[in-house]
Parts: structure tokens; C-alpha cells; sequence
């Protein structure tokens, strides 16, 4: 291992380019410390069922350790307070996998930060898989946390904090607390040098380590990646238009009352959904989904005696009976056998969430949701009723919006959710931020066949 002098001095950092000098410094340390050092309380609705723990399989580790850097500065990290406060700042590059980290030191708020960055693709990201941040609390000196990205995104970490003679271990995945004061055998001071797999060992009869790590990138979900692709090509031909789909002969009509539309053929969420799945369902019939089968009501599956006052004024489970339809439609298309039930392909099992009948789960969660279902079921494809509570005097659950969802994980291990709605590819943090109280009822498709329009 040595310094690479020339590469830390330079000011060819690998960082975006257009961020120098002090004004750097200070928006990396903002982010980075807002992050590193997030505290999250757990939601109510996690940790609702028991999850399996799954033998730890040592293939799926996907964490490029800077054991060799940590171990470097070791003495630096632990020493004097005073050579250490004016500033750390250099790159080094280690014997044993010849990767280059970047350490730096910095102080915020009474701690000094050690931070240990790793390089990928010639950067030093804030959210690259592996990054390490010890804190260390200036006025007593004590190590006071150390925190370690485990996933490429800002908001998967885990947070190790000390506990008497031990330490416990918090890890988050996409923000959200999933595993809480989890017991590791060993002080605080004596992991700042451990390799990140001795993390892994300790808590492995706790945490799903499989689950946490997965890196995916099967057949599945390279096909679920082209298909994507193809969809979203189409995306500009498409126009929006109220109430609008396409009818079994693919004319352009009201979904309403199946009147042709005139001026502008377009979709609106429903009719829009259904053009995806139509995607799949027109290679094995030469035709389109009937409209009017799609919006029959289930009433002996859904509702409530006061719901069903409202069934023609306000149609309250209209997304909800739509999407399932429409999966239903599909399934009995490619095996040519009648579905069980309208709910046969609901979404009711996600570890750490509890489904709740016809409303599904907290429409905030669905990245984390999403994560996890990718993982059980690569290259399924969900269709997402959004529903909420609406009125005043008659408050009644509503089913208002449906969106397409599309989870996979690449070669490289990266965990991508697309989301499209109403013509549009959007993201699940635009779709997280317009739906923060509201839930989501998901059903799933798997079609056997190429995406065709």
C-alpha cells in the first residue's frame, strides 16, 4: 500500500468537477454528514411478521473494502485529537486489490469525521457501496459511531454506535429502519480496522444478510430492463386524455361509456395501464382487452356495506377491480385457465410490512417494497391502485390513481424501480413525494411474452 501523493494533490479529486475548493468542502460535508449520521425512528407498520433469516451465502458480497486505508490511519484516527483536527486529506491506493480510497477528515458540530471513500468508474462519490464515516466526538474523544454505505444510494446504511463493553448496530435500507439495536461482541474501537465481512459474521443470525446485499442482474431482470427500455420509447407517440383507452379493436374511446373520442386519442392512468398489459396480451389473441370486462365491480371481494352506497356516485374501488382485471385478464390468456379469485395475483406477503385487505401498504415504502419483491419474484411487473381516505361528512376509501411499476436489478447490482403513470415515466421519489399519506394496493403480472405496440 502507498500514498498515491501526486493523484491527492492535484486537485483532479474525481469528484463532480464543478465543486472545488471550500465551497466543496462544505456541500460534501452537509451531505455526507446528513446522511452518515441520519437518526430515523422506526415506522409503526415494520417488523409486523416474523422474517426468515437465510444462511449467509459469501458469493453475494459486493462491498470493496478499504480494511487495508482504515488500518493506515488507524493510529491517526485513535491519536492526538491535535494532528488530526487541521484537516486529512489524501488518496491511497491498497496492496491487496489495488482500488484507491480517499480519506479525508473534518469537523462538524463538535465531532471530527474520518471518512473513507472508494473509487468507482474514476470517482469519489458520496454514495458508492462501502463508504466509511468513524465519528469521533472532539471534547472526550471517544469513537461515537461509525457508519458504512451497503447499498450504492445515500439513504442504505447501517450505523454502529457503542454500548457499554459491546457496540449495537442499526442498518436502514432506503431510509427506513429494518433491523434495531442488533448486538455486536466487540467494543466500538476494536471494529474501526475489521473488514466489513467480520460485520456480516457477527450479526448473521439476525440480520438477512442475502436480502440486504442481493445483487440480482438474472435473466429476468435483464429481460424486465429491455422491456423498460422498449415502453419508454413509445412514451412520446402517446397523448393524455381523460378517461381515455383503447378499446378490444384498439379505437380510441371513453372508458365511461365506450363513445369514440374526437380530438385528442389518448390515455389517462387507467387507459394507460391497460395499454401496457395490452402489450402483452394482443401476441397471444391479435386483439385488445374488453373495457367493459375490466370495469365490471367485484362487490363480494372488496367493500363494505357502506362502501356499496356509493358504488354508482362515487365508484370508490374503481382502480382496485381495474388492475385486477386487468392481471387477471392476462394470466388466464397465457395458461388458458380461469383464475381462483379476482385477488389471486394480489401482493399480500412482504417482509417486514403487513398487508392491509384492499389497500395494501403505505405508498411512502414502495421503493423498499418494490426492493424486496424484485428479489422473491425477478421480472414480475406491478400494477399500483393508489387509494385514500376522501370526504368529510362521508368519508369513504377511494382508489383515485393506478401506476406501473417495473423493480430490477442490473448486471452491476444497481436496484432500479421504474415507475410509469399516465403516459409518463416518472420516479419513485417524485411518486413517494405525491402520494405521502396515502397507500397503494399492488397486483402482479408476468407475462410470457415480448412487449408488443
Amino acid at each position: 500500500m502507498w500514498i498515491d501523493a501526486n493523484s491527492a494533490n492535484s486537485g483532479n479529486t474525481g469528484f463532480d468537477k464543478s465543486i472545488n475548493g471550500k465551497g466543496f468542502y462544505y456541500l460534501f460535508l452537509s451531505l455526507l454528514l446528513a446522511v452518515f449520521f441520519l437518526v430515523l425512528s422506526p415506522q409503526s407498520y415494520l417488523f409486523s411478521q416474523h422474517v426468515k433469516v437465510r444462511l449467509y451465502d459469501p458469493g453475494i458480497l459486493n462491498i470493496n473494502e478499504n480494511q487495508e486505508a482504515r488500518t493506515l490511519f488507524h493510529e491517526i484516527i485513535v491519536g492526538s485529537l491535535s494532528e488530526s483536527e487541521n484537516g486529512l486529506s489524501a488518496t491511497i491506493r491498497q496492496k491487496e486489490d489495488d482500488r484507491r480510497v480517499r480519506v479525508q477528515s473534518l469537523i462538524r458540530d463538535g465531532n471530527l469525521f474520518y471518512l473513507f471513500l472508494n473509487e468507482e468508474k474514476g470517482k469519489f462519490s458520496l454514495d458508492t457501496i462501502g463508504n466509511y464515516s468513524i465519528k469521533r466526538d472532539i471534547a472526550s474523544g471517544d469513537i461515537t459511531g461509525i457508519t458504512v454505505l451497503i447499498r450504492n444510494d445515500k439513504l442504505c446504511f447501517l450505523r454502529v454506535y457503542p454500548n457499554e463493553d459491546r457496540s449495537k448496530l442499526d442498518l436502514f435500507l432506503f431510509g427506513t429502519l429494518l433491523y434495531h439495536d442488533v448486538v455486536l461482541p466487540l467494543p466500538i474501537k476494536d471494529l474501526l480496522t475489521l473488514p466489513f465481512q467480520k460485520l456480516i459474521d457477527f450479526t448473521a443470525d439476525t440480520i438477512d444478510w442475502n436480502q440486504v446485499l442481493y445483487k440480482g442482474g438474472t435473466a429476468e431482470d435483464i429481460w424486465l430492463q429491455k422491456t423498460t427500455a422498449r415502453i419508454e420509447s413509445l412514451l412520446p407517440g402517446l397523448a393524455d386524455a381523460e378517461d381515455g383507452a383503447q378499446n378490444e379493436y384498439g379505437e380510441y374511446v371513453f372508458i365511461k361509456d365506450g363513445a369514440p373520442q374526437k380530438n385528442i386519442r389518448g390515455f389517462n392512468c387507467s387507459g394507460f395501464a391497460k395499454w401496457i398489459v395490452d402489450g402483452f396480451y394482443y401476441p397471444l389473441t391479435g386483439s385488445y382487452m374488453n373495457i367493459e370486462s375490466l370495469k365490471k365491480r367485484q362487490l363480494p371481494y372488496r367493500g363494505s356495506d357502506f362502501s356499496r352506497k356509493f358504488e354508482t356516485s362515487r365508484d370508490p374501488y374503481f382502480g382496485l377491480d381495474w388492475s385486477r382485471s386487468l392481471a387477471v385478464a392476462l394470466e388466464e390468456t397465457e395458461t388458458s385457465e380461469k383464475a381462483a379469485s379476482p385477488e389471486e395475483f394480489d401482493v399480500r406477503q412482504v417482509d417486514f410490512f403487513k398487508y392491509v385487505e384492499d389497500v395494501g401498504y403505505p405508498a411512502t415504502q414502495m421503493q423498499l417494497i418494490l426492493f424486496l419483491l424484485a428479489q422473491e419474484d425477478p421480472g414480475r411487473i406491478y400494477l399500483g391502485s393508489v387509494n385514500r381516505e376522501v370526504g368529510t361528512t362521508n368519508q369513504l376509501r377511494q382508489h383515485t390513481h393506478i401506476a406501473v411499476f417495473f423493480p430490477y436489478f442490473t448486471k452491476e447490482g444497481y436496484f432500479i424501480p421504474v415507475v410509469m403513470e399516465r403516459i409518463k415515466k416518472t420516479t419513485i421519489t417524485a411518486f413517494t413525494k405525491r402520494h405521502l399519506t396515502d397507500n397503494i394496493h399492488l397486483v402482479w403480472i408476468k407475462p410470457d411474452v415480448d412487449f408488443y405496440n
